[in-house]
């Protein structure tokens, strides 16, 4: 697997509000765990239809990739910069996350 491209299929999708980019990338059990809650890939989807209630023009720059020496873990950083819908402020958001891989 080639973790690059991988990363590029989630930030598109977002993107363009299509999980079924990034799906074949989940196994059917994953979850996205957050400090907001947890998201089953099943309900991925209408999260980003929840999300897109709210924002809009959303561009992903990914920053880094790490894979752990095992290839069992990786971890992404990247930026999420977005229009907040009610009242056009623009923001970016910093983020790491840590990815399972099986």
């Amino acid at each position: 697997m080639k973790i690059r491209e991988l990363v590029d299929r989630q930030a598109q999708a977002w993107e363009k509000h299509d999980f079924g980019i990034a799906a074949p990338d989940w196994l059917p059990g994953a979850e996205l765990i957050s400090p907001g809650g947890r998201v089953s890939a099943e309900e991925m989807q209408a999260a980003m239809e929840d999300h897109f209630k709210q924002f809009r023009d959303l561009r992903v720059t990914v920053k880094n990739v790490f894979i752990s020496q095992d290839g069992a873990k990786a971890a992404i950083e990247w930026d999420w910069d977005m229009t907040r819908r009610r009242d056009g402020a623009r923001a970016v958001t910093h983020d790491a996350i840590i990815v399972d891989l099986v």
